[in-house]
């Protein structure tokens, strides 16, 4: 698989915000869900009736999915940016 370099940086910065973003929407949501529910039990928000417990569920496999996707990114840099060299006729 080649990519273009502009498209695997841009791919890459995407993964690494990825890993600093989700795991504050995950806090965020935590918080939410301390506050914005009857008991400590329920997931449902009162204020805006989405399912809290979901919400933090993906936001932790976004975050895994970003790390391994950076992972993946930097350990195979060589071969993906690797250009196709025309042979000679």
């Amino acid at each position: 698989m080649i990519l273009k370099r502009t498209a695997y940086y841009i791919i890459l910065m995407m993964a690494i915000i990825g890993i600093f973003l989700f795991p504050y929407g995950i806090l965020n949501t935590m918080v939410s869900l301390k506050y914005e529910t009857d008991k400590a039990s329920d997931c449902i928000s009162i204020i805006s009736g989405d399912n809290l417990c979901e919400r933090i569920r993906n936001m932790k496999v976004y975050f895994i999915i970003s790390v391994i996707l950076t992972a993946i990114l930097i350990i195979f840099k060589r071969r993906m940016l690797m250009q196709k060299i025309p042979s000679p006729k």
